[in-house]
Parts: structure tokens; sequence; C-alpha cells
């Protein structure tokens, strides 16, 4: 009777092995990475659409002995986005870098690769921090948004001077939100320059503070208090979506691409298991569509401009810029070309006028489709 029911058990229990085995399988987390179920999805953020075509915007780029600080510069003054860069990759250092025809998307990814960074996503705030920690970075704020009340996910506009000590950033930070925060004693004694943080979600501010400093948060909403932990390894994190949502036709070529990845369709729902950088292109590229053969309407087909000036070639460019809402490409120009001596004198003239006046006073063509300025060599 024994030896039945021990033959029983056993029998069970490799039923129960192959069933868990099984799911296992289906799900691919046959490898050492356990995937962890996220419940609310950074990317609905209502902004999220307007990063997307900011990011999708044609960008053609080009820098010359330049550091990542002057490019990022650079870049956020004429598309108008935000970047924050983590303290702990490198500003200064010098490089040649070119990029032409890409997306703005593109060419952020290619200036962080020169510094041996990456692009993460924290809300709306596009961030670049050190390739080696970035999935681990941009998983702990996925799951910090995801335990984050919504009743107190928004917060204000978060800034501090220069030389501010880390610790003393995060107290700040803290009174502001009205959040006691465990672990401040155990920071380093360090001095960070000053910085900006755009309104948003709490989570992704408090991250890019604490990310940092090679941490990641917690936090207990019934007593506000956020407590301060070493920054996890990074791990797939399993998300749902609307089948309408995903193009199923490119699942797998996406899959193969973004390693490890994984999904599977169930309940009307496509589920998904991957790092967050791959959930972001599964959603939507940021790269640009592809153009089509529609007209683009002109913006600027019926406005006329008045103005007279001397000077440099960039002072000119850079009032079209305000005045017009005009984008240049390449942006910065090379010295040489900024530095161009020109005398202009127009009273309600085109746009395209005044362009063609500024090419006969330089060495440079002026290509105009709606509000991008292609600028070549003649």
């Amino acid at each position: 009777m024994r030896s039945c029911v021990a033959i029983r058990r056993s029998g069970l229990r490799r039923i129960c092995v192959i069933f868990a085995a099984s799911l296992l399988t289906l799900w691919g987390i046959a490898n050492p990475l356990a995937a962890q179920r996220i419940q609310s999805n950074p990317l609905d953020e209502g902004q999220i659409p307007s990063l997307r075509k900011t990011l999708g915007m044609p960008c053609s780029f080009r820098a010359k002995n330049s550091s990542l600080r002057s490019a990022i510069e650079s870049l956020t003054t004429i598309y108008s986005i935000q970047v924050w860069i983590d303290p702990n990759v490198d500003l200064d250092r010098s490089f040649d870098f070119e990029s032409k025809g890409d997306s703005l998307a593109e060419v952020l990814d290619e200036l962080a690769a020169a510094s041996d960074a990456s692009i993460v996503w924290l809300g709306v705030l596009v961030t670049i921090v050190p390739s080696t920690s970035s999935n681990a970075i941009e998983s702990s704020y996925w799951r910090l948004y995801d335990t984050w009340p919504k009743s107190m996910s928004k917060t204000r506009e978060f800034s501090w001077e220069d030389a501010t000590s880390p610790k003393a950033i995060l107290t700040e930070w803290g009174e502001t939100n009205r959040w006691n925060i465990d672990g401040l004693a155990s920071i380093d004694f360090d001095l960070w320059r000053g910085g900006k943080l755009p309104a948003g979600p709490a989570a992704a501010q408090l991250t890019c503070l604490v990310s940092g400093l090679k941490l990641e948060a917690e936090i207990d909403a019934d007593s506000r208090t956020i407590t301060l932990k070493e920054l996890s390894a990074a791990v797939p994190l399993r998300l749902s979506y609307a089948q309408n949502r995903i193009d199923k036709k490119e699942l797998e070529t996406w899959a193969s691409r973004w390693s490890p990845s994984r999904w599977v369709i169930r309940d009307q729902k496509v589920w998904v298991e991957a790092f967050p950088v791959a959930h972001r292109h599964l959603v939507a590229s940021p790269i640009r569509p592809k153009p089509s053969n529609a007209t683009v309407k002109d913006p600027l087909s019926n406005q006329r401009f008045t103005f007279e000036f001397e000077g440099r070639l960039l002072t000119v460019l850079e009032t079209l810029a305000a005045q017009a809402k005009l984008k240049f490409s390449p942006w910065p120009l090379e010295r040489s070309v900024a530095d161009s001596r020109v005398s202009v004198r127009f009273a309600q003239a085109s746009i395209d006028s005044i362009l063609e006046e500024l090419s006969k006073q330089t060495s440079c063509q002026f290509k105009r489709n709606a509000l991008e300025v292609q600028i070549d060599p003649k």
C-alpha cells in the first residue's frame, strides 16, 4: 500500500514538474534571468507620443574635437528636448563626430556610445547613463513607477546649484515632495554639477538622482518612506499589450534582435518579457517613418519677415530658427561657416528669398522642406 502511494505521489510530482517546465519553456524563462511582472507601463505616460515624435525628427549633426557636454547642449537647444546625463558619464572626453541623414534618436544613441554610455527613458526624460548599468537603471525605474501610487505620482520641476552634495540634493527632494528617505547616511560625500529635472513622474526624478549613486529606491506609500538600496541586476520585465497595439508580423524579428526577449499570445493579449529598451522598440520605433509621396504643408508659405543685419551667418540663422521655428542641419555649424560675414536687409520677404540671399553671400546652399533646412556646401 505504501509503495502504491509512493508511486502515485511520484507520478504526480513528475506531472507537475513537466507542466511547470512547459510553462517555463512557453515563457522562455529557462534561462537564469527570471522575469518580473509589471502592471503599469511607463510607456503609457501621456507625453510619450510627443517625445517619440521629437526623437523621430531628421537630424544631421557634425562636431570636431567636441565633448558630450557641448554636443548635447547644442541638440537640446535646437530640438527643445530635455536630456539628463548621469554623473558617472564622462562629459568632457573629446571626439570627432559626424552623422548625416539620421533621426535625432539615432544621433543621441551614437553620441552616447562615443562616451561609453547608452540612452534610457525615465518618464519623458531622455537619460544618458553608463552602458554597463543602462538595463539595470531603466528596469529599476519601471519597477518604481509600477509601485508608485498614482495619487502621488506627479512632481514639480526640481533643480539645484553647482557644487551641491548628492545627500543634500536628495534631502531637499524628499522635503519638497514630503517623503522620508532612509539610507542617506550611507551616501559618500561628493559634489555634483548643477542640474534641473522637469516636472513629471516622481519615480523618474528620483531614479535620475539615485542611479547616479548606483542605488535604486523602494517606497512604502503608507508611511511615505523611500528606502535606498544597492542597484539590482537587470531582469526582463513582463507586460501585456492589447493585440491591436502590436504588429504580430514583427514579433519574431523583434525577439531575435532584442535578446533575451520572449512573447506569447494569450487571452486576447500579447504577453511580452524583455528589458525596457526592447519594450520601447516593440511598441513603436522612435525612428522617423519613411517619407510618403504626400505633399508636406508649408507652414511658412504665407509668412513674411522684415529685419536688417550685418555680422556672422550664425547669428542670422539663430534668429531665423527662433522667429520662423526653422531647424538647420547639420548643426552646430563648422566655425569657418558660422563666422561667414553677411549683410542683409529685408522688408516683407519670404523665407525662401532670405535663404537665397544668404546663399549668394556665403559658400552654403540652403534646401528647405517645411521647417527643416539642409545646409550643404556649394
